[in-house]
């Protein structure tokens, strides 16, 4: 488990007085761990401020093995223990749980559409794939007064209707890519220029086309989805002849602020993007329907048991 919220158990003092935290308070820990900010030990990337790159490649419950001392880094567990190395973040009083499991994929989504993407107010942003990082992107791009274009499939509609739900899209600003042509469809919201930003969210494949001629001239493309290693062929001149910027994102750096920010606002209420709730000890029984999108909405919670 990467992505958690809890409440601080136990605290030792120097922890405490570098962290500002005090046993009770409520937070979250950064999956990301950089090897160090400015000493000597510390890699190029982590030297530049970009630890999601880190070469030493730590992160809680990705790469730390259970066999690496105590073994508690991940957060499939009543208790985690955090690494001195890792960023923590303390949720103001008004921040109630319900919206706080948000956290980590909005931190996502503000890297992708703000830390790379530098929306702007007034512009138009295209996303592909209505899943959590998706709508918490459409979720940015709103409160930045950007309007974001969601686009997915008719199977999505569940997934439309929670980001409709919480307000963060428009039904006119949903596409479903198998009953509509997706860049005529674009063109048609934005006078036929195309949009400002383009967010390539969904890991499918037939996306990748689209999401590079949806863009205006000057447009910014981000890709953050998965394609599991899979070489895809791209309608590459569109690069070029559009003049597009295009970048990779990767990882929550730098976006824990604002979307900390965006839940004391309480601007969005994201509870209705937990959609699966279970109990930390039925982990085992419910881990093969986690692999099956199928059966899970947007988001599955594990809450622990009571002590």
């Amino acid at each position: 488990g990467h992505e958690g919220v809890g409440v601080v158990a136990a605290i030792g003092a120097e922890a405490a007085r570098k962290r500002s935290l005090k046993v009770g308070d409520r937070g979250a820990v950064e999956v990301m761990i950089p090897c160090d900010t400015a000493g000597p030990d510390a890699c190029e990337q982590c030297r530049a401020g970009e630890y999601q790159l880190c070469e030493k490649n730590q992160q809680h419950g990705v790469s730390m093995p259970l066999s690496l001392e105590h073994g508690l880094w991940g957060m499939y567990s009543d208790f985690l223990m955090v690494h001195p190395r890792a960023i923590t973040h303390r949720f103001p009083e008004n921040v109630d749980m319900a919206n706080a499991v948000a956290t980590a994929f909005l931190a996502n989504a503000v890297r992708w559409t703000e830390v790379k993407g530098k929306v702007q107010k007034g512009e138009v942003v295209a996303i592909f794939g209505p899943g959590p990082q998706g709508v918490g992107s459409a979720a940015v791009a709103t409160y930045r007064g950007a309007v974001p274009i969601l686009i997915g499939l008719s199977t999505d509609q569940a997934r439309f209707d929670i980001a409709m739900g919480i307000g963060v899209v428009k039904a006119e600003h949903i596409i479903r890519a198998d009953k509509e042509d997706v860049v005529e469809k674009v063109k048609s919201l934005t006078d036929g220029k195309g949009c400002h930003l383009a967010i390539e969210c969904s890991g499918a494949d037939p996306a990748v086309g689209p999401w590079l001629k949806v863009l205006r001239k000057r447009g910014r493309g981000i890709i953050c989805g998965y394609h599991g290693g899979r070489e895809i062929t791209v309608p590459i001149d569109q690069i070029a002849t559009k003049e597009l910027n295009i970048q990779g994102a990767w990882g929550q750096a730098g976006g824990w602020q604002l979307a900390i920010e965006m839940l004391a606002k309480q601007v969005f209420d994201f509870a209705p993007m937990i959609t699966n709730r279970y109990t930390i000890d039925r982990l085992n029984e419910v881990v093969p329907i986690l692999k099956d999108p199928s059966r899970i909405t947007m988001k599955a919670l594990f809450e622990p048991l009571p002590l």
